[in-house]
């Protein structure tokens, strides 16, 4: 008789299944089972943005949530600097005046520096000029004149509460200058317009015959009051700088700007 093969019978394949259903069931159950699958749910993926703090997979920690996560960028979370707010100077006051505009030695205008100015008034390269007269120059004179001798003039600087005798003449030491507590020695022997006013208690104190302006300028120019406010600028007769009868005198600073005008 020929062999049939195999006989499948559905009896014996159930218990076939229900024994590797079996199996696999132990063997999960060893391997982890319940505890492993729970655990493999709470895997996530970390954010891609913010980057990792280091933090191992798992639970995510409460301070990555979104609740947590500053929406402040590093750039605006650093602190700008403080910006002092700018400081714009104050005008200068420059009054100019008439003092007696006569086209002699004894004429002359006023320029004041008021003390209400908070700095010092730079003459360097300044000018000055009527109406219809030629540029001349007001900025220079002698800081400390000597007697006897060819001075050099240095830019005039005034402080505030200054003034400065702009004068159509001659000066009578030959320059421009500066007044100081020993004048009263040169007006003695020379004749000054206008006038120039200063008194030297201290010099009374040395005997005539032993004292004259530079000695008088030796003994005394450390002493806090020897410079006076004051400056006698000298235009030396040239012509028609103004005109007696009217006139617009202006005085411009070296970059040609006006700061100080009149008319009379």
């Amino acid at each position: 008789m020929a062999d049939k093969g195999p006989v499948f019978s559905p009896v014996n394949d159930l218990k076939a299944a229900i024994f590797l259903v079996v199996l696999f069931w132990i063997f999960w159950v060893y391997s982890g089972g319940p505890q492993k699958y729970e655990a493999s749910q709470k895997v996530l993926l970390q954010p891609s943005w913010p980057l990792s703090t280091g933090e191992s997979y798992g639970d995510i920690s409460k301070t990555n949530s979104p609740s947590n996560i500053s929406t402040t960028s590093p750039a605006e979370s650093v602190e700008k600097p403080v910006v002092a707010p700018k400081i714009i100077p104050k005008p200068q006051l420059i009054t100019l005046s008439k003092g007696n505009v006569v086209t002699t030695e004894r004429g002359y205008v006023i320029l004041d520096f008021p003390d209400s100015n908070d700095s010092p008034l730079n003459l360097h390269g300044a000018t000055m000029r009527g109406l219809f007269g030629p540029v001349v120059d007001v900025g220079l004179a002698s800081q400390l004149p000597e007697q006897g001798k060819i001075n050099s003039e240095s830019y005039i600087t005034m402080p505030a509460a200054s003034r400065a005798y702009i004068i159509y003449g001659e000066s009578p030491i030959g320059n421009s200058f500066r007044v100081n507590k020993c004048f009263g020695y040169l007006t003695q022997y020379q004749t000054y317009y206008p006038p120039v006013i200063v008194s030297c208690p201290e010099c009374q104190s040395t005997k005539v015959e032993d004292q004259n302006y530079n000695s008088c300028v030796r003994d005394h120019r450390n002493d806090p009051d020897f410079f006076k406010n004051e400056w006698h600028i000298y235009l030396n007769n040239v012509d028609r700088v103004w005109n007696e009868t009217g006139d617009i005198i202006r005085i411009f600073d070296k970059d040609g700007k006006s700061i100080a005008s009149m008319i009379y």
